[in-house]
């Protein structure tokens, strides 16, 4: 299966299989986490694996508090330096991760909530000048044939038209629609690209309440992440690039200006 494919196909799981992952899988993931590529490379980032996810359960609460949980035999645990683009970055790299997992037929769930960091650092060796980002399960579905997804149909996402302005031809349209299909915390999808030729600003718009922001942080600029993560995938399909850049009078109206994209 392509990382294209994937993209289609990959659905969140947040039931697993007490079955844990081979020593020879659990070595690979190590080698795909650390291989990753980046946004921002200049931005330190570290994706640890924990193969004990026991040791991680006593941590870790979910959106709504242990309802939110999801028990799964192993994690992996995001830190990073907190610099300009540091939520973005982590958002494009991990889904590179997370699609070769699915590849791998291994199930993922991207994990919001928070942990206790002064016991996360005595769990695992963590950066001192990184902070935590975000915890992905992985392992085995408990429902094997529920990893996948079967039909589109199953994926409630916004219309290209509602997320994109200005006027993208068909090769744009290719593009977005993989953005569309891309995940996000309580499926927001706070990506908003306006298209002007080759060139595209990205913004993002987060939670439109209190209680969003309260609960969601500053995920929103994680999940435009994941996003520039599937535009870059679908561009290399179509045997294009994609160059990133950051312009320092990016702004429109009252959404946070991300980076501008070119398709080269």
């Amino acid at each position: 299966m392509e990382l294209m494919s994937a993209v289609y196909k990959r659905k969140s799981i947040r039931k697993y299989s007490d079955k844990k992952l081979s020593p020879e899988q659990l070595d690979k993931i190590s080698a795909i986490c650390d291989e990753s590529e980046r946004l921002y490379k200049e931005i330190g980032l570290k994706i640890a694996l924990i193969e004990e996810g026991r040791h991680i359960h006593g941590i870790m609460s979910g959106i709504v508090g242990n309802i939110g949980k999801v028990i799964a035999p192993h994690y992996l645990i995001v830190t990073s330096e907190l610099k300009a683009g540091y939520m973005e970055n982590a958002g494009y790299t991990v889904e590179n991760v997370v699609l070769q997992l699915t590849n791998m037929g291994i199930a993922t769930c991207w994990l919001g909530g928070h942990v206790k960091e002064y016991e996360l650092r005595e769990t695992i060796c963590v950066p001192e000048n990184h902070g935590y980002i975000v915890m992905i399960s992985i392992g085995y579905a408990m429902d094997e044939g529920n990893l996948y997804r079967k039909d589109m149909k199953e994926a409630k996402r916004k219309q290209i038209s509602e997320f994109v302005l200005g006027d993208y031809d068909s090769a744009w349209k290719e593009l977005l629609e993989a953005v569309r299909i891309a995940p996000s915390a309580a499926n927001m999808q706070p990506w908003r690209f306006v298209v002007e030729g080759h060139k595209a600003q990205v913004f993002c718009e987060g939670p439109g309440n209190f209680i969003a922001k309260k609960l969601l942080g500053d995920i929103s600029m994680l999940d435009v992440g994941i996003a520039l993560s599937h535009l870059e995938l679908a561009a290399r399909a179509q045997g294009k690039m994609i160059r990133f850049s950051r312009e320092k009078n990016g702004n429109y109206a009252r959404l946070q200006y991300i980076a501008t994209v070119e398709l080269i």
